[in-house]
């Protein structure tokens, strides 16, 4: 018993030591206080290892939204378990902030909003390394070196990275597919939005504003008419929408394939030989199946 609670105590203060930490160097950033070249670099690492040694959980409760309602219940998922977007990244950061580090820092406060800003930054650079790590089953994309550790160059302005991570993202930074790199907070940064960009159970934080739109009425039809089921059993469903719900997705259904329609016609318009082309292959398609057909009945 007291062993397991001297583990409980090492656990909690190492916790501790973790969150110092971050507040610590988020302060620095903020106040422009010089302790190497690259405290963002720090601050990530910082980050990654609360998350590693699971004193925090990148998550997403998909009932976020219907929280003030009286029948809330959150549903959590891991971010490597959904499609991740700008708005679920900004989610998990907000409760990293205030559910782990126990920050109030209001964006309306000047001084706060330059924490905010400076957690965001290495934040959001880490999420792309640990969804990568956890949908490939790898470990140490960012790794130690003797005894200079993550960092190397002068004044720790470099981080060492898994070479793999680096091609498959972006290639212009280890074209010859080296086994590590040494990159600065800016390449590692961009490493990662090209990340985003290659996978397809992620968007860019970029994401067009229309279709981030359109992804989220589609999970929301979606998920009102999966929920009817439930290891087998009915249960209710249909739930979401209302008496004029009916009619206004079959209003959705004809504007979308009436803009699938325009947008196919623009583009034949648009390159006409193209479309000829397809018209030509069509009709020798036509032809050959008739000839076949013909030898066939013979």
């Amino acid at each position: 018993m007291a062993e397991s609670e001297n583990t409980m105590n090492t656990n909690s203060e190492k916790m501790q030591s973790n969150v110092s930490k971050i507040i610590d160097t988020v302060n620095n950033i903020t106040k422009g206080i010089d302790t190497n070249s690259n405290q963002r670099l720090e601050l990530l690492i910082a980050i990654q290892e609360a998350v590693n040694c699971e004193y925090f959980t990148l998550r997403y409760d998909l009932n976020h939204k219907k929280k003030s309602n009286k029948d809330y219940s959150p549903d959590w998922k891991m971010l490597h378990n959904i499609t991740v977007t700008s708005e679920v990244i900004k989610f998990s950061r907000n409760d990293f902030q205030e559910n782990y580090l126990k920050a109030s820092w209001q964006s309306a406060n000047s001084e706060d909003k330059a924490k905010i800003q400076a957690l965001r930054d290495s934040f959001n650079a880490y999420v792309p390394i640990y969804l990568y790590e956890k949908k490939n089953n790898v470990k140490d994309t960012l790794f130690k070196k003797g005894k200079s550790g993550y960092f190397a160059g002068k004044n720790n302005q470099l981080v060492r990275v898994n070479g793999d991570y680096i091609y498959k993202n972006c290639k212009a930074l280890n074209p010859t597919q080296d086994g590590d790199k040494s990159l600065n907070f800016s390449q590692l940064d961009r490493v990662g939005k090209g990340y985003f960009k290659s996978d397809g159970d992620t968007e860019n934080t970029k994401t067009n504003p229309f279709n981030l739109k359109i992804k989220s009425l589609t999970t929301q039809i979606i998920k009102d008419y999966q929920d009817g089921e439930d290891n087998g059993e009915s249960v209710n469903f249909f739930t979401t929408g209302d008496a004029d719900t009916e009619a206004l997705i079959s209003k959705l259904t004809v504007a979308c394939n009436s803009w699938l329609s325009e947008l196919r016609k623009s583009r034949s318009q648009a390159n006409p030989d193209t479309a000829k082309q397809k018209e030509i292959k069509s009709v020798k398609e036509d032809l050959k199946n008739a000839i076949n057909k013909n030898k066939k009945a013979s």
